[in-house]
């Protein structure tokens, strides 16, 4: 839960496992501009999620 009406920048290193990417690419959807995702595994989840 994000709470204060703070402006949120900055970056995470999460692991490249399929546990990590779907939340991180489903985050993406909120964000106010573009995003880069490296290390996101090459897995049958991730490919139809995009």
């Amino acid at each position: 839960v994000v709470e204060g009406g703070h402006r949120l920048d900055g970056r995470i290193r999460p692991a490249g496992n399929k546990n990590a990417a779907l939340p991180c690419l489903a985050a993406t959807v909120l964000a106010g501009g573009p995003v880069t995702l490296d290390n996101v595994p090459r897995i049958r989840d991730v490919l139809t999620f995009l």
